[in-house]
């Protein structure tokens, strides 16, 4: 939430919300890990999260729809796009964004400027989660 670090709270331990309710939802951003410690400590995917907007901003919502952040073709050919290749349980060896010069990967507005600049690839996962955000203190 503004470059600040927050604490994420799923109360269904993570899994999607099946069905997906027809409820706003915001952009739930996994990239790799920008600092010595990664948000998400699971074996061979350590990773970090990015929102839109937390409780105490307007048009906030819990429901979170997840977007894998990918270095693109272009990113890593050009050495533009930095990664961890990172493998979510169940699926395959991914190239995590973990930083792009010129774009603060903090924000969720630059993450989507990156996108548009074709040097990462948002891959929609399909999954809703409910969570909640607090201060990380």
């Amino acid at each position: 939430m503004n470059g600040q670090q927050i604490i994420m709270t799923f109360p269904q331990d993570g899994r999607p919300v099946d069905p997906v309710p027809s409820a706003k939802t915001q952009p739930w951003y996994i990239l790799g890990p920008q600092t010595g410690t990664a948000q998400g400590q699971s074996p061979g995917f350590f990773h970090d999260h990015v929102i839109t907007t937390a409780p105490s901003e307007g048009g906030f919502t819990p429901f979170l729809h997840g977007y894998l952040v990918i270095c693109s073709p272009e990113g890593i050919s050009t050495g533009a796009c930095t990664y961890n290749v990172e493998t979510p349980p169940g699926g395959f060896p991914l190239p995590l964004t973990q930083s792009v010069p010129g774009y603060d990967l903090r924000f969720a507005a630059d993450i989507r400027a990156a996108a548009s600049a074709g040097l990462v690839v948002l891959v929609d996962t399909g999954a809703v989660s409910i969570g909640t955000e607090g201060p990380s203190s």
